[in-house]
């Protein structure tokens, strides 16, 4: 299909879950900005995740998805569909660009009656959904694929790629007053360790990740702060007793106040997770530890960092929908000492953030 870019004056993106995916497309917004310079750009994202985008130059508006609808009914759970569905159509974008490509965005897609629509032709849902579609390539980093989707619309694109997240002023104010009742000031070197991840296989063991911490605030004297949510309570509680609780908790913060906290710090150091990739737009340096994901599509971009890959095994990298080697997964053969080098190498850089010249 032949694309009348002057005739393109409002342009939808819909990019659902998750926090990872989310900040990684950033490069790709820039380029439809700089591609469509006259044009409106809105974004559809699940309303948990709206801060992450907070800031972003080019978004003329954020339609939030509301991602949980619990007690609510299917009847009232329809009402609120067709509303946002009515809300999108009414609207009249002339190009829905779907970064997600799952089966409610592809449905949103071709609602919104746009005459350009692109999406991912990988299945015959999107065949429908979609009519215009990236050529077929290798997987390279999530930045570049998402950038290579735009590639019928001829985008123009950064030398530099980067990725931005903006802290608000409330959501710092929040942060600083929290860590002053932890006792960490602004001039502790904090470090953040965050042991969550999407599946328990992509996690480093709790235990090693504890004897980590414990060694580093002993050679470093760095303050340590252990963040995540319900899901990470007993991993959490499993590296607060391995690191001899040498270290402080912050659980269920709100996505605005986490990437508040990471850009309090001097280090992230977690597994292959959303909360890395913001540590990474926020420029803060990374210590990241991989297993059944491929780092070269979503190692951290274009940030100081070190990854610690667990040992090559026949299954890596895997789907990621089951382990057949659980307990014995591909992250508990990542090495103590591998961690540990890799914390001394961000610490002692006098080009860290924080370091020590």
């Amino acid at each position: 299909m032949k694309i009348k870019k002057e005739a393109i004056k409002r342009i939808l993106v819909l990019r659902y879950r998750s926090i990872g995916d989310i900040v990684l497309s950033y490069p790709a917004m820039e380029a439809l900005q700089l591609t469509f310079p006259n044009a409106t750009i809105d974004i559809v994202v699940d309303d948990v995740f709206r801060d992450i985008v907070h800031g972003w130059p080019m978004v003329n508006e954020v339609i939030c998805n509301k991602r949980k609808r619990k007690g609510i009914g299917k009847f009232a759970s329809a009402i609120e569909d067709f509303k946002f569905n009515w809300n999108i159509f009414r609207r009249r974008y002339h190009l829905v660009v779907d970064l997600h490509c799952g089966p409610r965005s592809a449905i949103l897609t071709l609602l919104a009656m746009a005459k350009y629509r692109l999406g991912n032709r990988h299945r015959l849902r999107n065949s429908i959904c979609y009519n215009i579609f990236p050529p077929p390539g290798e997987k390279p980093h999530s930045v570049d694929g998402m950038l290579s989707m735009l590639a019928p619309l001829e985008p123009v694109i950064q030398e530099n790629k980067k990725l931005l997240l903006s802290v608000s002023e409330s959501n710092r104010e929040f942060i600083n007053s929290f860590l002053s009742r932890l006792g960490i000031t602004s001039t502790d070197r904090l470090v953040m360790v965050h042991p969550g991840a999407r599946v328990d296989f992509k996690r480093l063991p709790p235990e090693m990740m504890g004897e980590a911490i414990s060694w580093m605030k002993e050679k470093y004297g760095v303050k340590v702060i252990l963040a995540g949510s319900d899901a990470d309570i007993n991993a959490i509680s499993t590296i607060a007793t391995a690191a001899r609780h040498k270290c402080k908790i912050a659980t269920n913060l709100s996505i605005g106040h986490l990437v508040a906290l990471i850009d309090s710090s001097v280090l992230f150091i977690g597994n292959d997770s959303g909360p890395m990739h913001i540590a990474a737009a926020l420029n803060v340096p990374v210590i990241a530890f991989f297993g059944p994901s491929d780092p070269a599509i979503w190692g951290p971009w274009n940030v100081k960092s070190k990854v610690v890959q667990a040992p090559a095994m026949e299954c890596m990298p895997c789907d990621q929908k089951g382990c057949k080697y659980v307990p014995e997964h591909c992250m508990t053969k990542i090495k103590l000492d591998d961690v540990k080098i890799a914390i001394a190498s961000m610490l002692e850089e006098k080009s860290a953030k924080g370091a020590v010249s």
